[in-house]
């Protein structure tokens, strides 16, 4: 059984919130699409809404929201330009510290670039203490600085309190544990 126009809920026949009165993204969103089904609805006659299913558009149209994507945990990142100026290296010398594991740059799809996770510094431009500990151990594992990244950023459950490597190590926490897991992540990867 297919629902018509009187069928639908009043609020979504109503006149969406102005942009400027809604207080959250989220609002913002439902007006928004709210908004542009209401003018799509109104170009419809009763034949066509008859052939439609609104769970089926319902579900259609949620699923275009995008989501959290996964590596979204690894970021922000900087550029190197940003990471030059701000240390007061070449891009040599930035070049050197990465492939000596002194800092984690990790290469963009186009080769040509490395963008490099906020979280690896420290306040005055420093890597987080045991950061070249753990990379160099994780590179005996596997060579890819967004594997390294990733193993850094996500949190475990059951690992670290929770949180990720890298916020253990950056709140000074006995690194012990994180070389430790570290080793063990590397023998896996290494097989």
């Amino acid at each position: 059984m297919h629902s018509t126009r009187a069928d639908l809920p009043r609020q979504v026949r109503t006149k969406p919130v102005p942009a400027d009165q809604l207080s959250t993204g989220k609002e913002l969103l439902l007006s928004s699409v709210v908004s542009a089904l209401s003018r799509r609805l109104q170009s419809l006659s009763e034949e066509d809404l008859a052939q439609i299913d609104p769970r089926q558009v319902a579900e259609r149209a949620a699923a275009l929201i995008p989501t959290s994507h996964p590596f979204a945990q690894l970021g922000p990142f900087y550029p190197t330009r940003a990471v030059t100026k701000w240390l007061g290296i070449t891009r040599q010398a930035l070049d050197q510290r990465v492939r000596a594991r002194k800092m984690l740059g990790c290469p963009t799809a186009d080769g040509g670039q490395r963008v490099y996770p906020v979280w690896q510094f420290t306040a005055d431009g420093q890597a987080i203490a045991h950061l070249p500990a753990v990379l160099d151990t994780l590179h005996e594992g596997i060579d890819d600085p967004w594997t390294w990244a990733t193993w850094l950023a996500a949190p475990v459950p059951g690992r670290f309190d929770g949180m990720p490597a890298h916020q253990w190590l950056a709140e000074g926490r006995d690194a012990e544990p994180v070389l430790t897991e570290a080793r063990r992540t590397a023998g896996r990867l290494a097989r």
